[in-house]
């Protein structure tokens, strides 16, 4: 079973159904439903592959088990950590800082070499690295 399919396990054993469809120029939405329950939205046709896929999921999970959800006119600065806590559930479960460290033992440096070797993208590469040593585990 590959990441996509362990998040879309993780989805349907928290009773999240997940729709596949246009929005517009978003790949990923979550919904609060109220009373614990949230649906999400993916737009696949926006994404370039299964990994982009896998991380937009992961995201919107990272949502969802942070409890960090919000509304478009909410103040920029709470929405940012909203933001931040679901980047770090997304690189906590997508990009363990054990593998990113093994990368680094085997003389990865660059955000491309890192990408490359742990088979993600630089982005979320970038984004470990910068949540790891905010949290000074590298």
């Amino acid at each position: 079973m590959d990441i996509l399919d362990e998040l879309y396990q993780d989805a349907a054993e928290n009773q999240i159904p997940v729709y596949d469809g246009p929005l517009g120029e978003i790949k990923g939405v979550i919904a609060d439903l109220g009373d614990g329950a949230a649906a999400i939205g993916l737009n696949t046709g926006k994404m370039e592959d299964r990994q982009e896929t896998a991380e937009t999921f992961a995201h919107e999970l990272g949502h969802y088990h942070t409890g960090t959800y919000y509304r478009a006119y909410n103040p920029l600065q709470l929405r940012s950590k909203m933001e931040y806590k679901a980047d770090v559930w997304t690189v906590e479960r997508l990009l363990p800082v054990e593998r990113l460290r093994r990368a680094f033992a085997e003389n990865c440096r660059e955000c491309w070499e890192l990408a490359e070797y742990l088979g993600c993208s630089e982005r979320l590469v970038a984004r470990a690295v910068q949540i790891y040593r905010q949290k000074g585990l590298l």
